[in-house]
C-alpha cells in the first residue's frame, strides 16, 4: 500500500507536468501571436506605402514633363535646373523607400514589364524590341508597381507592293 505521502508526490508531480505543459504551450501561442502581428503590421505598411507610392507616380511624371518643356522652350537654366533638383530630391526621397524606375529604352519587350501602346515599323530595330518609352515605369520593392508604356518595333517596312494594271487603269 501506497503511503499518503507518496500519493500527494505523485498528484504534485503529475500537476507540475501539465503546468509545464500548458506553460510551453502558452509560450508557444505568444510567440505565434508576436511573430503574426509583427507581419501583419508590416504587410499593413507595405500596401501604405505602394497605395502612397501609386499616387505620387503622376506628380512624378508632371515633373519631368515640366523639365521636358522648360528644355524644349529653352527656358532660363536657373529654372531648369531648380526643377531637375526638386525631380531628384523627390526620386531620391522615394528610393530610400523602396521605389525604383526601370529602364526600358532598346529594350525586348516584356508584358509584365511594359505595356505596348503602339507597333510601329522601324528600319533600325528589330521586331519585338522597344523604339521609345512614353510613361516610365516603376518597381516597388521588386514588385512592378506601374508597367512601362512603350512603343514596339513590327520590324522593317513592308515593301510597298506594285501597282496592277486593274489600278493603273482605274487612275
Amino acid at each position: 500500500m501506497a503511503e499518503p505521502g507518496e500519493d500527494k508526490l505523485k498528484k504534485a508531480n503529475a500537476e507540475t507536468v501539465k503546468l509545464k505543459d500548458q506553460l510551453i504551450r502558452l509560450q508557444a501561442d505568444f510567440d505565434n501571436f508576436r511573430k503574426r502581428s509583427f507581419r501583419e503590421k508590416t504587410e499593413t505598411y507595405e500596401i501604405a506605402n505602394e497605395t502612397l507610392m501609386l499616387e505620387l507616380l503622376p506628380v512624378i511624371d508632371h515633373i519631368q514633363l515640366a523639365i521636358k518643356s522648360a528644355m524644349d522652350h529653352k527656358a532660363d537654366a536657373a529654372f531648369q535646373e531648380g526643377l531637375q533638383l526638386i525631380a531628384d530630391q523627390l526620386m531620391n526621397t522615394l528610393s530610400k523607400f523602396g521605389l525604383e524606375p526601370f529602364d526600358s529604352d532598346k529594350q525586348p519587350f516584356d508584358p509584365n514589364l511594359h505595356e505596348a501602346i503602339n507597333y510601329l515599323p522601324s528600319e533600325t530595330e528589330p521586331e519585338g524590341i522597344i523604339i521609345t518609352q512614353s510613361r516610365q515605369g516603376y518597381r516597388f520593392k521588386n514588385k512592378i508597381l506601374r508597367p512601362a508604356q512603350v512603343v514596339v518595333s513590327s520590324g522593317p517596312p513592308k515593301p510597298a507592293e506594285p501597282e496592277t494594271e486593274n489600278q493603273l487603269e482605274e487612275d
